[in-house]
Formats: structure tokens, sequence, C-alpha cells
């Protein structure tokens, strides 16, 4: 082909794509204009050409990096929607002083010396008294169950809760209040789900239970909710509305000889745990505190996150998020970031000290630290917290555990009221006997709902692909004044167009062999 036939034909095809395409501003391009203008044009559609690309480049990492946006639902929903919170309560007297008194044994120790028993307690109570380990060292670690210990010496169920009521309706306080080990002991879960279904037995060690709840709570998970909407009577237990009668009322006791000081340090009374049923307890760190001869008033609020089912088809890298069955942990069986945190942390403390806490969720080949091994654990799990650059407040740990949020998550925005209450001056008031308070100290704990109703969280697309393709739409009409239309005119013009028969040289015939 002749190039300046070439030439010529690329160039009517250039004014051609100028003249008769739909973007208004290319027909200065080709027409008879001064230098000055066609510079002034050319200089303009580039700029208008690089802009509307950086643009669309920014907008399409905005979407693949950060797809997803958390914003209220458009809808209300009742609260029964969502189970009534678990409320762990620890008591701070750890032992019953007719089994274990502290301060006796702290001023017997170096003088007169103790029993194996009463040595056998101590050691068990350094695993849950941070101020009583600051007397105390042991560099040797013996193979002894100290869970078993910590529940012989526990004071009893009995002693420690008088009376408890629901919906205003008195309950078997031992009917809905399970046992649970935690960090701080033996504790006590109310609306805690089956721990059945809750952690892998099997996998665990068999020494001790972290829970022996049994109530059946196989017609509730947190993704899918209750299987039958409308019953109320289910369980984990269920609110049925806002306000004090429709919540739950403690009232607890403690025999004046068990208040120990030396354990906690100069407090008395309880710690108090809100989570949600399907977490395993830990109040450690986190916990409100309620004191003898008080009431303490907790207003919670269900803040229920879920997600949108267009991001269903997302993977969780991109949702940052887990549905149940897409994480597995060795332990639990519900996924959630509170028991994997908890898991990651047994595994992280297991391979630094070659042991874990008691309360921490173990194999049977991993033992409990003891001895000069017993703040390994601590020092563990504030490694992990300074590798991460996070506070003990923060408490979120991404990597290296890796543990995002579920999909559907629910905690509980609580505030406090916390006001004394002299309980013998009522009783006298009211005309009762005064006699048990010369011996107990009383107090009351009321955990209800703020409101009847709650506004849940979506996780929702940032946009879609139609959204995004709107979006490069518009940048294309703002910046250029294209359009699709615009686009397929350029691919006609480079493709389709030069082929047709005016293409320089498409009308000479081709000169074929001569065959007799």
């Amino acid at each position: 082909m002749d190039s300046n036939a070439s030439d010529g034909f690329l160039g009517n095809l250039w004014t051609e794509y100028c003249q008769r395409c739909s973007i208004y501003a290319m027909r200065h391009l080709s027409a008879n204009l001064r230098i000055g203008e066609r510079i002034w044009w050319f200089l303009w559609i580039g700029l208008a050409i690089v802009g509307c690309f950086v643009s669309m480049v920014d907008l399409y990492e905005k979407w693949n990096q950060s797809p997803v946006f958390i914003s209220y639902d458009r809808r209300f929903l009742p609260v029964w929607a969502v189970p009534f919170p678990a409320v762990t309560v620890c008591p701070m007297a750890r032992a019953q002083a007719d089994l274990f008194n502290s301060t006796d044994v702290f001023f017997r120790l170096d003088e007169e010396g103790i029993s194996n028993i009463e040595y056998l307690r101590l050691r068990a109570l350094l695993h849950v008294c941070p101020y009583m380990s600051e007397f105390y060292e042991y560099n040797d670690s013996l193979p002894v169950n100290y869970v078993n210990i910590l529940q012989h010496i526990a004071i009893p169920f009995e002693d420690m809760f008088a009376s408890c009521k629901f919906r205003n309706y008195a309950v078997d306080c031992s009917m809905y209040l399970s046992r649970s080990i935690t960090d701080s002991g033996v504790c006590y879960t109310f609306n805690a789900i089956d721990a059945e279904h809750l952690l892998r037995t099997e996998n665990l060690q068999s020494d001790y239970l972290y829970s022996n709840s049994y109530m059946d709570s196989s017609n509730w998970t947190l993704e899918d909710g209750y299987f039958d909407e409308f019953e109320l009577e289910t369980y984990p237990l269920r609110p049925v509305g806002g306000g004090l009668v429709t919540g739950l009322i403690l009232v607890m006791k403690t025999r004046k000889q068990d208040k120990d000081y030396f354990c906690e340090g100069p407090v008395i009374g309880y710690k108090i745990g809100i989570h949600s049923p399907d977490e395993k307890p830990s109040v450690q760190n986190r916990f409100y505190r309620l004191s003898h001869q008080t009431i303490l008033t907790l207003s919670v609020k269900p803040e229920l996150t879920y997600i949108s089912q267009k991001l269903r088809k997302h993977p969780y890298t991109r949702r940052q998020c887990y549905f149940s069955g897409e994480r597995y942990l060795r332990y639990f069986k519900v996924y959630n970031r509170k028991n994997c945190l908890e898991e990651c942390i047994s595994n992280i403390t297991a391979h630094e000290c070659g042991c874990v806490g008691f309360a921490s969720p173990r194999a049977p080949d991993i033992s409990v630290c003891d001895g000069e091994d017993l703040a390994c654990p601590t020092i563990s799990f504030y490694k992990v917290l300074k590798r991460m650059g996070l506070s003990e407040r923060d408490n979120e740990l991404e990597e290296p555990c890796g543990c995002l949020p579920a999909c559907t998550t629910l905690r509980f925005d609580v505030e406090i009221s916390d006001l004394p209450w002299n309980f013998e001056e009522y009783a006298r008031a009211a005309g009762l006997s005064t006699d048990q308070y010369d011996y107990i100290e009383p107090a009351v704990l009321v955990v209800a709902l703020k409101s009847k109703w709650l506004l849940p969280l979506k996780r929702r697309e940032l946009f879609g692909m139609v959204d995004l393709l709107a979006k490069f739409g518009g940048l294309f009409g703002l910046v250029m004044g294209a359009s699709v239309i615009s686009m397929l005119e350029v691919v006609y013009y480079c493709i389709i167009r030069p082929w047709r028969n005016d293409f320089p040289g498409a009308n000479v015939r081709q000169v074929l062999p001569w065959v007799e």
C-alpha cells in the first residue's frame, strides 16, 4: 500500500470522526482554525481526558479497597428479635473463710507454717488473685487441678444468690444461672447458651468444664435469629419490652466473714460482665463493679449489625467479615470475634510459654501455667497487643489472629446507675427482722433494656457494579461530554470503518496466476 495513500486515508478518517462523533468539542480539532486555536482545543481536550482517567482510577480504587460501609437501617426492630444479654456475675470473695482465710494464712505462712491443703488452696488462689501474687512467689509447678480446688472453696451458689426475677416474675436462679470458669475464677452466667452448642468439647481438655449450661439453645443462632420469631418462651431468653419490670433483678448476698481484701485489693463486691449469649465470658479486663449495700442498674441498648444480601456474593476479604462456617475454630462451634481472639491468644500463649491460663481453652496436651510461668500468659497477651500497636483499652487484634468480625454481630451499650442502699434500714422501716444483716451484706443488680425498639446497623455495598458504571458514565458526561455511544464511535472508527470498501487499495483487483 502506498504510504501517501495510507496517510491520506487516516487523515480523512480522523476528519470524518471529528466532524461526525457525538462529542461536540472534537469538531474544533478538524475545523479550519488558526494554530493557536487548535493548540487551545488540543490542550483542554487532552486535560479533560487525563482528568477523567485519573478520576476513574481513583473511583475504582475506592470501590476495590473499601466496598463496604455501615449505616443505620431504614426500619426499627422490636427488642425481642434479639436475645436478652448474657450477664456474668463474679464474686470478688474467691473463697469461704471457713475453708481458706487468706489473712490468717498470710500471717502463719512464715511463722508457724501451713498445712498441705492450705498450701494447695493458696496456690490455686494465686491464679485469680492479682494482689495476692505480689506477696507469694513459687518457682515450681505442680500437676494439680487448680480449677477443682477453686470450685471447692468458692462461695456456694445458694449462699450467693438470694432471689432472681425476670420479666417481673420470680424464677429459679439455679435454672438460668450456670457456672462458668473465667479469668476471674468461678463465676455464674445468666442466659448462656448450651455448652455443647458453644464449645467443641471433643478438642478440649477433660479435667474440668468451662461451662455447665445445659439449656437447649438449638432454636437460635445470631446469624439466623430465632427459628420461631413469634415464640417468646424460648431460650436464650428474650426481652418483651423496655423498662425495669421486663428486665433481670438479682439479689445477692455475701457473708461478712467471707469478705477478702487480700485478693482484689481494697475493694469488695462483684464483677459484672454484659455480653452476647454465644460468647465465652471474660471479665478480668472489662466489667462493671457492684459493691455491697448497693443497687447497680445497667440500662442496656442492643446494637445489632447484619449484612445486606448483595454483600453475600463478595469474598470475606472484601466485605471484611465472616459468615458462620467460613472460619473454623478449633475450640468453638460458634464464630465471633470474641471467641476467635480467645482461641488465638490461647494458641500464641501455648506457643510462647508452653502453657496457658486455666480459663483459656486448651487441648489435652497443653498444661496450665503455674509456678514461675504463672505470669507468662499475661505477658504474652500484652506482647500481642504491643505487636499490633494497640492499647489494652482498644483490645481489638487483627493480626496475627486475623479475627474479622462476624457478619452478624450483637453487642450491648450500657449506661450505669449506682446508688447506695441500706438494706437494714429499709427492713427496719418496713417492720421486718434485721437479724440477718448482722452477718450478711446484700447487693442488687438490675439489668434492663432502655427501649422496646432497636435500630440495627447494616453492612451495605458502597456501590455495586451498576452504580460503578453509572459513576463512570457521570464522569464521562461531566468532564468530556461523552457517553457509551461515544465509546462505540471510537471502536467503530478504529476497527470497523477502516475495513470498508473505501480503504486505500480495497478496489484494486487481485491478479491471479493464469491457469490453462
